[in-house]
């Protein structure tokens, strides 16, 4: 979206890859978009597809961090900590080794706790908090994130955001589960001074 200009004088230049203009966020909303048109008309539900999908998302966080690690963007902030790493003719934090090793962790999380799966949306949920939390955390550490007031970045605000989103996703989806458990067991096991039960007893 950087260069619309560009494209719009001269409309062929869309079909001219260009990896300096290509938009990782642009991108990542339209396979979304795309992913869940696909869903719709196959009545794929929504919650259990996202929960398959979260390692998949974990994965792809480990990869990108790869990717930052090889080209060197988005860069860390000066630092002079003993593990600094020399990068753009300054001594960084490296803040591309941070995000790999907390993908490698949210990665681990996900296979740990796969069996903990409560109710649906609980695995993409956890994967979505987390992501948010650690980005909140490395923000801290980048040298090139955009800020809103002082040191705080626009990005950690978004990230709190979604963080509060996932929060109260799950605590929404884990006391739906609770009221239908609640109803099942109600079903199961009627109280004694239930109205069917007291039309069955004998006068």
């Amino acid at each position: 979206m950087g260069f619309i200009d560009v494209y719009v004088e001269n409309p062929l230049s869309l079909f001219s890859l260009n990896l300096a203009t290509l938009a990782q966020e642009e991108g990542l909303l339209a396979g979304l978009l795309a992913a869940w048109i696909y869903g719709q008309r196959k009545g794929l539900p929504l919650w259990p597809t996202l929960d398959a999908l979260a390692p998949g998302f974990a994965v792809f966080g480990l990869a990108l961090g790869l990717s930052h690690l090889s080209s060197g963007d988005p860069f860390g902030a000066p630092s002079s900590v003993p593990w600094a790493i020399e990068l753009w003719g300054e001594r960084r934090h490296p803040s591309q080794i941070y995000e790999i090793l907390i993908a490698s962790l949210i990665i681990f999380v996900l296979w740990r706790t796969r069996v903990w799966q409560t109710f649906p949306g609980f695995t993409f949920l956890a994967w979505m908090g987390m992501v948010a939390g650690s980005r909140l955390f490395l923000e801290a550490f980048r040298g090139d994130s955009a800020l809103i007031v002082g040191s705080v970045r626009s990005a950690q605000v978004v990230s709190l955001v979604v963080l509060l989103g996932a929060m109260l996703g799950l605590h929404v989806l884990s006391g739906r589960r609770s009221r239908v458990e609640l109803g099942n067991r109600v079903l199961l096991f009627p109280h004694p001074q239930s109205p069917s039960l007291q039309e069955d007893r004998p006068v």
